[in-house]
């Protein structure tokens, strides 16, 4: 099965980028860095900017040993993206919210919602596993052998993640008061019988 959302990158940017052509680096960049912020902000992650921005400092460091293709790429940094945004849980749980988090939290809780924001809301509410399992299928457009590369599990533990996350999120909808923002998931629940 094709990926929901195409690789944005060629093999040849990739190569370019690796080794060391800035223009290639700024296709790079352009094209991951708003799938990053949707995947830190799809988990909920305190400081979604400075986490996308530890996972490009990484990539800049790393990227000329990198050995692989564009596909081994969206694995690479995702996994970047998947430890930062783990790391990032276990230190915002051994410190108190700061005043600022607070006010933000109200803003958001007052603010208007786009269709985005609602779903990401919905996303939240998943259980850890399942909701990074249904991000990277969805949000980052990866294959379920990818995820399972991720998350460090088997194919068929994301195939049932992804599942159960896609049926929680369908009851979610369901459930929801506000009939004006509307996410159709019907056509997204195929994708947990595909590889």
């Amino acid at each position: 099965m094709a990926a929901l959302e195409e690789n944005p990158i060629s093999d040849e940017v990739l190569a370019r980028a690796i080794r060391g052509d800035e223009r290639a680096i700024a296709v790079i960049w352009t094209a991951w860095n708003p799938r990053l912020l949707r995947f830190f902000r799809g988990r909920n992650a305190a400081e979604p900017d400075d986490l996308a921005q530890q996972v490009w400092l990484e990539v800049a460091r790393k990227l000329p040993a990198f050995k692989g293709d564009r596909d081994a790429f969206r694995r690479w940094i995702f996994t970047l993206a998947h430890r930062r945004r783990i790391d990032a849980g276990r230190a915002q749980l051994r410190r108190p919210p700061t005043a600022q988090q607070v006010d933000s939290a109200v803003d958001d809780a007052t603010g208007q919602v786009d269709e985005l924001d609602w779903a990401l809301s919905l996303l939240r509410q998943l259980p850890d596993q399942q909701a990074t399992a249904v991000s990277l299928r969805i949000l980052a457009g990866m294959s379920v052998p990818d995820v399972a590369a991720v998350m460090c599990k088997r194919p068929g533990a994301v195939r049932a993640l992804t599942h159960r996350g896609l049926r929680q999120l369908q009851k979610l909808v369901h459930q929801q008061e506000n009939s004006d923002a509307t996410v159709t998931l019907t056509p997204v629940l195929s994708l947990t019988s595909d590889t």
